[in-house]
């Protein structure tokens, strides 16, 4: 089945792309692959990321053994 919304949206887009057209707009073929970003763009520089602080909120093992001592653990 079609969804509406997604017709609706490629109609719109439809038109959207008839308009551009009509107006001269040229629509070129991009190979698969091709980045948008220009090759001097500048890089983000990630660094090692720290070990994520136990949340103060979230039961410990041992505490949930002691509450139900039939759970495994």
């Amino acid at each position: 089945m079609h969804d509406p919304i997604n017709n609706q949206l490629r109609s719109a887009l439809d038109e959207q792309i008839e308009a551009f057209l009509t107006k001269g707009g040229e629509i070129t073929e991009v190979a698969i692959g091709t980045s948008g970003i220009s090759a001097d763009h500048k890089k983000a520089h990630w660094s090692k990321s720290q070990a994520k602080k136990a949340d103060a909120k979230a039961p410990r093992a041992e505490a949930v053994a002691e509450a139900d001592p039939a759970l495994p653990g």
